[in-house]
């Protein structure tokens, strides 16, 4: 068995499911987490422009984060 006994996988196991509850944070943050290494990136681009005190606009940001996403996909 999977985790210690305070773990979602132990409880899981023990009641015979092998998903975790919809309602169970785990489960959202689970949902969430194929985004989080872009949300990331658009954090890092956005202090970085921050601090080298660049124009704002939506176009530049973009051009800024492509290659950044483009290696996450890549990866």
């Amino acid at each position: 068995m999977v985790g210690d006994h305070g773990s979602a996988t132990y409880y899981a196991a023990a009641l015979g499911r092998d998903e975790l509850d919809p309602a169970s944070p785990l489960h959202a943050f689970g949902a969430a987490c194929p985004t989080l290494p872009l949300m990331c990136v658009g954090a890092f681009v956005a202090v970085g422009r921050n601090s080298h005190e660049d124009a704002s606009s939506l176009v530049e940001f973009l051009g800024t984060t492509w290659p950044f996403a483009a290696a996450l996909a890549v990866a």
